[in-house]
């Protein structure tokens, strides 16, 4: 991260220091240890929050994320090439998918955010674009371990005569 945005933080985390409380105003210094993190300086105290639990404040910065979703949007819609919603074998959400070309580069695209992909999928809708469901098929049910298939098999026959 190259620049320091504006955060406060949702959640409370008195059990780090007694001042970081929800509603506490800082500003980022740097990525924190992955991803998922930011190295947050509040006025008593630096450390990594989680992205979930911080709300941006800095307005420059939002903005660009609207018109940069807006441009993207946009070359998502003149594409028309169909979203791929996958489920799992009974139908519950884990991805959506899809692929457009913005600047000349063919984007491939997965979601799992649930719902950043609603939102994808309400435009889809609203524009006539298909969208197209890809249902993950059951595995097989293991055996237990040390357990092979002829054990479950009938050694003989059923018959009802005695």
């Amino acid at each position: 991260m190259t620049r320091s945005l504006a955060v406060e933080l949702t959640c409370d985390l008195t059990k780090y220091h007694p001042s970081l409380t929800a509603g506490s105003v800082g500003r980022t210094v740097g990525p924190g240890r992955n991803d998922c993190f930011a190295r947050v300086a509040f006025s008593y105290t630096t450390l990594d929050v989680l992205w979930k639990s911080l709300d941006i404040l800095d307005e420059d910065f939002l903005e660009e994320q609207r018109k940069e979703r807006d441009e993207d949007d946009q070359a998502i819609i003149a594409a028309g090439v169909p979203g791929i919603v996958h489920t799992g074998p009974n139908g519950g959400f884990h991805a959506f998918s899809m692929s457009y070309t913005r600047d000349g580069c063919t984007r491939y695209f997965s979601q799992g955010n649930r719902e950043e992909a609603r939102r994808l999928i309400m435009l889809f809708r609203d524009n006539n674009i298909p969208v197209i469901e890809k249902r993950e098929q059951r595995r097989p049910r293991k055996l237990p371990f040390g357990y092979a298939p002829q054990y479950f098999e009938k050694p003989y026959p059923i018959t009802s005569e005695i």
